[in-house]
Parts: C-alpha cells; sequence; structure tokens
C-alpha cells in the first residue's frame, strides 16, 4: 500500500482520496477535516485502509482488480464453475456421433481485469447435417 503521506503531497490522488472519503463515509470523514487539525492522522490511516477496492483511489494507484469488487469476482467464478459442469455433463452424456475433439478442452474463464484477453478463436456455423450428426440422427 502507498503511504498515506505521498497521497497527500499528489494532488490528484488527494483529490480522489477526499472524494472516497466523503462517498464512503457519508460525509463523516472529510479530509479538509485532518487540515483543520480536527481528524487525527491516525484516523485518517484508518479510513484511508478502509476504502474498498473500488474506490478512486485504488483505481489510480493502477490496482487492476480494483475494477471488480468482491462479488464480481465471486459471481465469475461461480459462472465459470457453472460452464465447466455443462461441459463436463456434456462430455459425459455424449452420443456417439460427437466427435471426441469436442470435449478435449473445457472451456475458457472469463477474462478477469488485469489479466490479458485471450485470443478468441474463430466461430463456425454448421450447416443442418452436421447438427443432425451432433445430436447422433
Amino acid at each position: 500500500m502507498i503511504s498515506l503521506a505521498k497521497i497527500l503531497h499528489d494532488e490528484e490522488l488527494c483529490g480522489c482520496l477526499e472524494l472516497d472519503l466523503l462517498d464512503t463515509y457519508k460525509g463523516s470523514i472529510d479530509l479538509l477535516d485532518f487540515w483543520r487539525g480536527t481528524l487525527s492522522f491516525r484516523r485518517l490511516i484508518l479510513a484511508y485502509r478502509g476504502l474498498p477496492r473500488e474506490s478512486r483511489l485504488m483505481q489510480k494507484l493502477g490496482k487492476d482488480k480494483a475494477r471488480w469488487g468482491q462479488t464480481e469476482h465471486f459471481l465469475c467464478d461461480q459462472l465459470d464453475l457453472l460452464n465447466k459442469l455443462v461441459w463436463l455433463s456434456c462430455a459425459i452424456a455424449k452420443a456417439g456421433g460427437v466427435p471426441d475433439s469436442f470435449f478435449n478442452k473445457p472451456p475458457d474463464l472469463i477474462t478477469r481485469p488485469g489479466e490479458e484477453e485471450a485470443a478468441k478463436p474463430e466461430i463456425k456455423f454448421g450447416n443442418a447435417e452436421d447438427i443432425k450428426q451432433l445430436f447422433g440422427g
């Protein structure tokens, strides 16, 4: 975590901190109170450490994971698990006409903030005969 002293000496970061404190603590903690002498440095440190990952300051500090909160990461993990479960269920219950190459690779995980995007494969649409073969017809 970057030191609070460095944040207070940077005008842009200090502005982000001020807005985050007002938003997060519903106006009960104001950075101007620190400069007025009515907010202790200890309390300001505690408020800074309590800022959510989605705050402006965390995003400005370059924390790519700050774009998503815990809820978004949790939902993404659940969706990845559901995709794998569907893939596994299809692989177990596959009909004889489906090529084994279809089941060789599980679905790709959803890209999280801060990760590089994987190259998207080209999607090819089959004709009616391919679909009929897929379902064992």
